[in-house]
């Protein structure tokens, strides 16, 4: 017997909260350390939680991987909260209405809602001033941070082409980070 499926939404007593971010946290780079043997790839993982404390997870040497990835100038997946919840949606729905295990739903069939678009754009927001706060804590620390690289990462989003500069890149500057379309953006 399977255990009972839970609401994916902010757990709001901060206790429980903490507790289920370790205890995930920890799955999660087990899962990432599972697909680096099992697959053979290299995995970079950067969390940052609700108070701005750094954790990662690297299968090789995490400057590494960030260089590559930084590099990087060819089409690649690229997802988003709101790109998992569309998907598990859409799955979810399409399993329950033909009984189908499709890993691939119909990407036209569904769509979200504008107020779902609207909190995963809050979401987004919320985000990126994360990551700016972060970087610029580190930076004022004077401590070389795999943040600052990271910061924005943030700012893009990577369905069909609808990749946006991250508001903080205000300058004329070459993104650190390739689009998904393989091209370096050039932002005034």
């Amino acid at each position: 017997m399977g255990r009972k499926k839970i609401q994916i939404s902010r757990i709001t007593d901060e206790r429980n909260r903490q507790v289920t971010f370790t205890k995930r946290k920890f799955g999660l780079m087990k899962k990432a350390y599972e697909l680096s043997v099992l697959c053979d790839c290299e995995i970079a993982l950067i969390i940052f939680n609700s108070t701005n404390k750094l954790f990662q997870y690297a299968s090789t040497d995490m400057d590494k991987v960030l260089l590559k990835y930084t590099e990087y100038n060819e089409p690649h997946e690229s997802r988003t909260n709101s790109d998992i919840v569309e998907a598990l949606s859409k799955k979810e729905h399409k399993n329950s209405t033909n009984g189908c295990d499709s890993p691939e739903p119909d990407a036209d069939q569904y769509s979200l809602t504008p107020r779902s678009e609207a909190k995963y754009s809050k979401i987004n927001e919320e985000f990126e001033l994360m990551m700016q706060r972060s970087a610029q804590l580190n930076g004022s620390r004077g401590q070389p941070s795999m943040s600052q690289g990271m910061s924005s990462l943030a700012g893009y989003a990577s369905q069909e082409g609808l990749m946006q500069p991250s508001p903080q890149m205000t300058h004329s500057s070459v993104s650190p980070r390739p689009s998904s379309s393989g091209k370096l953006f050039v932002h005034s």
